[in-house]
């Protein structure tokens, strides 16, 4: 069975190499082949280099490119530039649950973490708790401190300085 497939793959080779030499190399036809027109005999135009721009749009498009701070790109990309810019974003504080016993003994899940009178972490510091709600003083970016009574299952959404129903990541 094996000198038979053997003689099968050296018969395909001797024809493949016979079609290859009488197949004219692409650059020989096309020299030979006559400049490629239209229907109306008009000579074909150059295929474009964009299809959503003209020429014209295309060349302001790079003129506008190489304007940019050469800066910004040296220093990482666009990406690098855009987060150096963006202001940083104040978290939302979501109070999960709150376990109450008395006016000095309470817990409450303020973002998955634990707090309880006087407690503080990452920008947010427990006042007072009632069996109902949690008031807490929450630092903001500007160094304000803006003080929340949130019940539980409420989020404060500190971006836009309003408490909401549920949990806002």
């Amino acid at each position: 069975m094996r000198p038979v497939a053997l003689l099968l793959l050296m018969a395909l080779l001797a024809v493949q190499l016979v079609l290859a030499e009488e197949t004219p190399s692409q650059a020989a036809s096309e020299e030979a082949a006559p400049a490629k027109t239209t229907l109306l005999g008009r000579a074909m135009p150059a295929f474009p280099k964009s299809l959503m721009f003209t020429e014209q749009d295309r060349q302001r498009i790079a003129a506008l490119l190489a304007d940019r701070p050469v800066a910004a790109a040296t220093a990482g990309g666009p990406a690098a530039a855009v987060d150096a810019q963006a202001p940083e974003l104040r978290p939302n504080v979501y109070l999960s649950a709150l376990v109450y016993t008395s006016p000095g003994d309470w817990s409450a899940w303020i973002n998955g973490l634990r707090f309880r009178p006087g407690s503080a972490e990452k920008g947010v510091r427990a006042v007072k708790a009632t069996p109902r709600w949690v008031e807490m003083d929450i630092d903001t970016v500007e160094g304000l401190t803006v003080r929340v009574r949130l019940s539980p299952n409420q989020t404060y959404l500190s971006s836009q300085d309003k408490i909401v129903d549920g949990i806002v990541p």
